[in-house]
Parts: structure tokens; C-alpha cells; sequence
């Protein structure tokens, strides 16, 4: 009985005031943000501590907007969105230029930018502004910095824009393996360099200058990511969607200079390999975040995490940016 009453509490504390306790790890989830915001004032900074695994945030946009959104993706893909079978970017990443120097720096800001936000545009087309998907999830972010973080889209020092975010296509099938992101993932190859780890190389990027640097988003510290659900891979649109797994494991504590954990730098995060046997022995509390469309969460990306395998009849569909930070969360900058 008493175990009954405890879950139904527990079940109150979610629903009703934005918090739930899962493996011992604290999630917050609530439909207004208010009721996150009563029980924590800086979640955003609860993100970056570590002590909440992610905070979600329920029905941002409605059933309608999305069904738009959707109808606007088959119009603008060479292929109806039904018959995607290969990951698919509708819009851009800055991390696909970042190793080709400073011809990849201009291509991303002079070319890759203006045509993305174009896309953006074309897919959100027809949606008033605050139902907009974009919107929405952008005033999400400012409205749980509660006046404490000033959030706009990432620029350079010459007023350059980074891309605003991105939409993911994710086949049937699709997944990401274990990782985690960050700008400063060239620092696992140059710790493990310096601690002589087997089958780790000398490369530029590890003696030298890392490849992110000449992005000015690399002065941050901290990285947070941002997902809003358009589209479950189930047959019908109300089907919860398991989308990521999150581990209470920040990649700086215990996992650089780790040899016996193998792992591939891609310059903004590490793919790893034998992160099983670390959960195994450490009994690491993990929390998995569903979703309904309209549904958005962020979550601490600098955390080792992965993206399960989208299983169903159709792909699943995202509007995705990161957040960089500072431990103060003063300034937040969008990018993708």
C-alpha cells in the first residue's frame, strides 16, 4: 500500500508540478513552464550540473501545426518524406565544415547559412509566429532561463549568423551510438595522446590548434541539446516515441585519458565503443526520454548519451539545435 501511494505521488509530482524522480535522477516535465520554474528557478543551470537528467516540455505545438510542417516537408524533398531511407539533413550543421579551415568557414556562413534559413522558412511556411515550430522552440529556452540568460542564434564577431537549427530525417532503423557532444571533443584525442592510449595518432588537431577554434562558439564551455518532435515513427501520431537515452555521466569525469574505453572524435562529440562495460561495473543511472509530436526537452549534451533505433512504419522527424553556455548561463547561443 504504501509503495502504491508513493508512485501516485510521484505521479502527481510529474504531471502536475514538472518534477519526477527516476534511478534516484531528477527530471522535470510539464506542459507550462511555469510549473517547472515553481519548483526551480534556474533549470537551465540544473541542466548543466548534472542534477537533472532533461527537461521536457509537453505539447508545445499543436497536432495541426505539425501535420503543416509535414505536408511543407513533402513538398520541398526530391522524395515524399514517407519513402526517406537514408539519415537526411533539411538545412545545415556547422560541424561539416569545421575541418576544412577557412574555406569551410566562409562556405558555412556565405552559402550553407542563407540557403538553410530559406529551407526553414519554406518548411514552417503558412504557421503563425508563435505556433511556429522554430518559435516555439526558442521561446521555450528564453522562458526556462526565467531572465537569467540572454538566448539568441549564435553570431561571430562580424555578425555572421550560425544556422538557427536544423530538421533531422531519421529513417526506420536509424540510430546514434553512444557519445557524447561538445566543442571541445579534439581535447579526448589530446588527453589520450599525452597518456599514450594504443591506436591513438599525432594529428594537428592534437598537438596543435583544436578544429574548432575559429568558430567563436568553441569560447564556451558547456553544451546543451535542444530536440522538438515532429514526427513518431508509430502508426499513429498520438504513439510515444523513445528518442535518447541519457546517461549521469559528464565525458569529463573519468572518461579522458581512459584507455580502456575506445572512442572516435568527429570534432563536435566522441562515438564510443565498450561504454557497456563502464555501465556494467559504475551501475550509472540513465534515464529515457519519450515524446508525442509537439513534444520538445533539452538535456545535458556534454553527458554521454545515444539516440535508440527509430522502430515503426515511417521516419522520425526532428527540429534540433545545441545551446552553448557557460556554467553561469548568462548568455545562451543557438546553433546548429
Amino acid at each position: 500500500m504504501r509503495v502504491l501511494a508513493i508512485a501516485l505521488f510521484l505521479h502527481f509530482l510529474s504531471r502536475h508540478l514538472g518534477y519526477a524522480l527516476r534511478d534516484g535522477w531528477a527530471q522535470y516535465e510539464a506542459e507550462h513552464i511555469k510549473n517547472i520554474l515553481a519548483i526551480d528557478e534556474h533549470p537551465i543551470r540544473s541542466l548543466l550540473s548534472g542534477s537533472v537528467s532533461a527537461v521536457v516540455l509537453r505539447n508545445q505545438v499543436s497536432r495541426a501545426v505539425v501535420k503543416k510542417v509535414l505536408h511543407n516537408l513533402d513538398e520541398e524533398l526530391e522524395i515524399p518524406l514517407e519513402r526517406v531511407t537514408r539519415y537526411t539533413l533539411y538545412g545545415t550543421t556547422v560541424h561539416n565544415f569545421m575541418q576544412r579551415g577557412s574555406q569551410g568557414y566562409s562556405e558555412y556562413f556565405n552559402v550553407s547559412v542563407p540557403t538553410a534559413e530559406s529551407k526553414l522558412k519554406r518548411a514552417f511556411q503558412g504557421i503563425d509566429g508563435k505556433e511556429n515550430p522554430q518559435s516555439r522552440f526558442y521561446s521555450g529556452i528564453q522562458d526556462l532561463a526565467n531572465n537569467f540568460s540572454v538566448v539568441s542564434i549564435a553570431r561571430e564577431p562580424d555578425g555572421s549568423r550560425y544556422s538557427p537549427g536544423v530538421i533531422r530525417i531519421h529513417p526506420v532503423g536509424d540510430s546514434f551510438p553512444t557519445h557524447f557532444d561538445s566543442l571541445h571533443a579534439d581535447e579526448w584525442d589530446k588527453v589520450r595522446w599525452k597518456s599514450r592510449c594504443p591506436a591513438t595518432k599525432s594529428a594537428s588537431h592534437v598537438t596543435g590548434t583544436p578544429r574548432t577554434a575559429q568558430f567563436s562558439i568553441s569560447r564556451f564551455s558547456h553544451q546543451l541539446g535542444g530536440i522538438m518532435l515532429l514526427q513518431s515513427a508509430g502508426a499513429s501520431a498520438d504513439t510515444p516515441s523513445s528518442e535518447t537515452v541519457v546517461y549521469q555521466y559528464d565525458y569529463r569525469k573519468g572518461l579522458l585519458g581512459n584507455c580502456r574505453l575506445m572512442g572516435r572524435s568527429h570534432i563536435v562529440g566522441v562515438n564510443f565503443q565498450g561504454f557497456k562495460t563502464i555501465l556494467a561495473r559504475n551501475k550509472i543511472p540513465k534515464h529515457v526520454i519519450s515524446l508525442r509530436p509537439g513534444d520538445m526537452y533539452l538535456f545535458n549534451a556534454n553527458n554521454v548519451h545515444q539516440v535508440l533505433p527509430v522502430k515503426g512504419e515511417r521516419p522520425r522527424v526532428v527540429f534540433a539545435a545545441f545551446l552553448a553556455l557557460n556554467l553561469d548561463a548568462k548568455e545562451i547561443a543557438v546553433w546548429s
